[in-house]
């Protein structure tokens, strides 16, 4: 998988000792950052896999920036991707019964464009299997960062952002 010779891991996210995921960014064959993932049961860590299908959307360079799991087998990931024009956009994937599925643009972000040139997650925490929040900043032409939320906390304006339920 890491034939580029590079690789870094971004975050570590653990249920209990023993019982963890990290993610994070290597280089492949032609040298282009691939996000991975990797997770540790019972004390002992599996392989690292490139995060299901980032290759097919990343253009430029992937890294899964932050994972949260709240319980084993069971996380969530919040990660950037080059587009073809080269913008930044945020992903999130998740984890269940221990099968990592494919990544997906964060919905709505895309549409930021007509105001700024990228979209960074900074961080994910997932307090169970099924309820995440994502702070994620938007990278405008004047290069100033606007933080916003996935959750609604009262009185706010935010969105809440609806993840698409998967078969367990």
């Amino acid at each position: 998988m890491n034939v580029g010779l590079v690789a870094a891991a971004s975050s570590i996210s653990c249920s209990m000792p023993g019982d963890c995921g990290a993610g994070g960014v290597y280089a492949d064959g032609s040298t282009t950052a691939q996000a991975f993932v990797a997770n540790e049961t019972n004390g002992k860590w599996g392989d690292a896999i490139e995060v299901p299908g980032s290759s097919s959307i990343n253009i430029g360079g992937a890294v899964l920036y932050s994972i949260s799991c709240p319980s084993n087998g069971e996380c969530g990931g919040a990660g950037q991707y080059a587009d073809a024009l080269g913008n930044g956009q945020a992903f999130v994937a998740n984890e269940v019964n221990g099968a990592w599925g494919n990544v997906m643009e964060i919905p709505g972000s895309s549409s930021l464009f007509s105001e700024g040139i990228g979209t960074n997650p900074l961080a994910i925490s997932c307090g169970t299997p099924t309820i995440a929040v994502l702070v994620v900043s938007i990278l405008t032409v004047r290069a100033i960062a606007r933080p916003s939320s996935s959750t609604k906390p009262q009185g706010s304006g935010a969105t809440p952002l609806k993840f698409p339920a998967r078969a367990h």
